[in-house]
């Protein structure tokens, strides 16, 4: 249920922040929108920690689709730079597993239509 943004919640979001508590969790635990916990933490002069990015890892979200299975990755810019990738087309993805006790795969890129 939200609350009603008064003094005493934003001293107990500025405590429990300074506490290590996450802005997530804050916002989980008190039904406020998030912008109202940033703007508590702002009201109190408290800039909000950096945010761990995405970009440090390669995420695939994987979901069915018309009975086989669909993917999406989100490869980050600093790898494609890196590999020096033509992105004009379609980019298609051959996966292998390595390990798997340590989740290692081996990824083949290539052109939609060019294998």
């Amino acid at each position: 249920m939200a609350q009603r943004l008064t003094d005493e919640l934003i001293e107990q979001i500025v405590e429990e922040y300074k506490r290590g508590v996450s802005i997530r969790t804050l916002y989980k635990k008190t039904g406020l929108p998030i912008y109202l916990i940033y703007y508590a933490l702002g009201r109190a002069g408290i800039k909000p920690r950096a945010i761990r990015k995405m970009s440090t890892r390669n995420v695939t979200r994987v979901r069915p689709l018309g009975g086989g299975m669909s993917c999406r990755t989100v490869i980050p810019s600093s790898i494609i730079k890196q590999l020096d990738l033509d992105l004009s087309g379609e980019l298609m993805a051959e996966w292998e597993v390595l390990d798997k006790e340590k989740k290692l795969l081996k990824v083949r890129l290539f052109k939609l239509g060019q294998k």
